[in-house]
């Protein structure tokens, strides 16, 4: 079972929703960091209610305390609980936390799950789910992936192309954005556009906290040893140390000698064993799990 679905700002400013026949789900953007709130956002929500149509919102990661800015997801988004899914919107574009990937994103869930017993779907791009250990995440919220084939005008696709690479810790995609050149009946531009796995149902579970609903990772090994083939989580390791300053090679699995001495020195910034092996003790270390 599946359905369409767009997702859209500000810049969809004038678009008439109930004239978009083929779209059964509307995904809108709420609010930015800590100030932003889009102007269109209630008429969106309303014209997409009036249309009949399944209502998600989103929230776009500014960059700042992940706290506060779940606070301030919280204030706009709390009265549509229970009839919207709400959505972390996490990108690399305005948001100098980025390369801190799972910590950041763990605190954001926790505190908006804490005032709204609801997880939020996180919405990402396919490699970056590929690029960080996102297990705790994976184990509570569903997954909304990017990868786009081309940028070519498409209309809407029942089986649009993506890579066999997987999605790191998630067993399942909820919904898969896969072009932003949609060009769908109702609309006389270009928009992005996505398939939703799942019925209507299923949707309205998300937007109630139905955690049983997303199909979890908890028995994924978080410390492979060097010749497992979850080489994805190499990758996370070698894009974590990168991004804390330590690595400097090619994002490609291997563990060799520049990842082992990235570690090392990493591990001797933590003051524990510098041996170079991704233990339990460094890898809680390196994505914010532990304080340094």
């Amino acid at each position: 079972m599946s359905f369409n679905a767009i997702d859209i700002s500000s810049h969809q400013a004038g678009i008439n929703i109930a004239a978009m026949t083929t779209t059964q789900a509307v995904i809108i953007k709420a609010t930015q960091g800590l100030t932003y709130v889009n102007p269109y956002y209630k008429k969106h929500y309303d014209d997409t209610k009036k249309a009949g149509k399944l209502v998600g919102v989103y929230h776009y990661f500014g960059g700042n305390d992940p706290v506060k800015e779940a606070e301030f997801f919280w204030h706009h988004y709390k009265e549509h609980i229970g009839e919207a899914i709400p959505v972390l919107d996490w990108e690399g574009y305005q948001n100098r936390k980025f390369t801190a990937g799972p910590s950041v994103v763990k605190a954001f869930i926790e505190r908006f799950y804490q005032l709204s017993k609801v997880y939020p779907i996180v919405y990402m791009s396919k490699s970056v789910c590929r690029s960080y250990n996102w297990a705790w995440v994976a184990q509570r919220c569903g997954l909304w992936v990017a990868q786009y084939a081309n940028y070519h005008q498409t209309d809407y696709q029942t089986r649009p192309w993506t890579d066999n690479k997987g999605t790191g810790a998630w067993k399942q995609i909820s919904i898969f954005q896969y072009s932003s050149s949609g060009r769908v009946k109702g609309y006389n531009a270009n928009i992005d556009i996505n398939i939703c796995y799942m019925d209507a149902d299923g949707w309205k579970r998300f937007a109630n906290g139905d955690r049983k609903l997303q199909e979890t990772a908890e028995n994924i090994d978080l410390f492979p040893g060097v010749d497992d083939d979850h080489d994805y989580i190499w990758k996370a390791y070698q894009t974590a140390l990168k991004g804390r300053g330590y690595y400097t090679g090619n994002i490609d699995g291997i563990w060799g000698n520049k990842s082992k001495a990235a570690a090392k020195a990493f591990q001797m910034h933590c003051n524990i064993d510098a041996n170079g092996i991704m233990n339990e003790e460094t890898v809680l270390r390196l994505f914010g799990l532990v304080e340094i």
